[in-house]
């Protein structure tokens, strides 16, 4: 299997490359990677692995391998690795708006990014009591930020500590707000929108915490993130 925890600053050899060039061999044996020309990857939404042969537009490269990750209709990521070796990029996109520019990861090497869920579900959360969701010191981006339960959104309260520096998330003005609804990650409830604090965020981080609380009795909270280790 090829590796899959690269870090910044790893160095790729012919061993990497090979199990890489194996794996992508296997999957076009196997019909699983679809073959493609003169693609526009503004329009490419589908999951899956594909190779683009030539004229590939709005992409860092007119040729190279690429994969789709769609979470849901909201959220979806396109990783795109130049089969010319020069490098991998990624992008994502939240709702029906402008594709960003690409984001080179690690320079002229092969970097993945490890794309990481953390989730928690907790039964009869006692009032204004934090929980952590997140306590890690790698660096790191947080790209998703999720809090639902039985409570209206103006009820939950997040505490997020990036770098050491501490700051609060909640509604304005203490309102339910009719934002976008979410189907939890562990997939046991999906919450309507008032119930639902979403928030799509790009922030970069050295270390991370992120504590959520109901500043009333509920019968049931939830929280997921998701981010990626560099």
């Amino acid at each position: 299997m090829a590796k899959t925890d690269w870090k910044m600053g790893d160095t790729v050899g012919p061993t990497d490359m090979n199990q890489l060039g194996q794996e992508i061999n296997n999957l076009a044996s196997s019909g699983l990677l679809v073959v493609k020309t003169g693609v526009n990857m503004n329009n490419e939404l589908t999951p899956g692995w594909y190779y683009v042969t030539e004229g590939a537009t709005n992409s860092p490269q007119p040729s190279g391998y690429y994969r789709v990750v769609r979470r849901d209709d909201y959220y979806i990521l396109q990783i795109f690795y130049s089969d010319q070796g020069k490098g991998t990029w990624t992008r994502a996109r939240r709702g029906n708006v402008v594709w960003p520019e690409w984001s080179r990861s690690g320079g002229g090497g092969l970097i993945t990014p490890n794309v990481r869920l953390a989730d928690i579900n907790i039964n009869n959360p006692v009032a204004n009591t934090y929980y952590t969701l997140i306590d890690i010191s790698s660096a790191g981006r947080l790209s998703r930020l999720v809090v639902t339960g039985t409570q209206t959104n103006n009820n939950y309260r997040v505490r997020l500590r990036v770098d050491g520096v501490e700051s609060s998330l909640a509604t304005e003005s203490g309102q339910a707000h009719n934002g976008r609804g979410y189907p939890h990650a562990s997939g046991t409830t999906a919450y309507s929108a008032a119930y639902s604090l979403d928030y799509f965020t790009d922030i970069e981080f050295k270390s991370l915490k992120i504590e959520i609380m109901s500043t009333v009795a509920a019968t049931q909270m939830q929280g997921s993130a998701d981010y990626a280790l560099v």
